[in-house]
């Protein structure tokens, strides 16, 4: 026997909280440019990729300058770890945003076991359960997958559309 679908889904794992229109978004109601927090993770495999992982993280900067509050799991299975010298480096790029919109960045480097190969790229779905309740946005993308600000807005844009939305009208 079949349950009847309510118009709110209910799930074990998201919290519930209370939302409001603001402009054409929907948001929480307590969420102000301040304090929209966003868990941003990025598998790099290797380094093949890494002169894109930089522009990502541009990308992420100009995030926080939108005053977005990001944080950054770089997930690697490189068999070479960063160098602290690389690991800097990519700190300072963290370490660029200004924060004058209230936007933070920070980045954790987290190693995985290279003989997960493609399985590696699943370990961020422990992650962002275990931190459910302390963000609002999760963005899970590879290190070759360039992901901006206005593609996180889109995304807020049309979760509001379709939180609106029938269900016959979300597909």
């Amino acid at each position: 026997e079949r349950r009847p679908r309510s118009r709110r889904s209910e799930s074990r794992h998201l919290p519930a909280f209370e939302t409001e229109r603001r402009g054409g978004t929907v948001v929480r109601a307590d969420a102000t440019p301040e304090n929209l927090r966003l868990l941003y993770a990025i598998m790099a495999y290797d380094r093949k990729q890494h002169i894109h992982l930089l522009t990502m993280l541009h990308s992420a900067v100009s995030m926080c300058e939108g005053g977005l509050r990001v944080t950054i799991l770089l997930y690697t299975a490189d068999s070479n770890p960063y160098t602290p010298k690389e690991l800097a480096e990519l700190r300072a790029l963290c370490d660029s945003c200004t924060g004058r919109t209230g936007g933070t960045l920070a980045l954790e480097n987290i190693a995985v076991d290279g003989a997960l190969k493609f399985d590696a790229t699943m370990q961020h779905r422990k992650e962002f359960l275990r931190r459910i309740d302390e963000y609002d946005l999760f963005v899970y993308s590879e290190d070759d997958v360039h992901i901006e600000l206005r593609h996180v807005a889109a995304y807020v844009e049309a979760s509001s559309h379709l939180a609106q939305s029938e269900d016959g009208h979300k597909y």
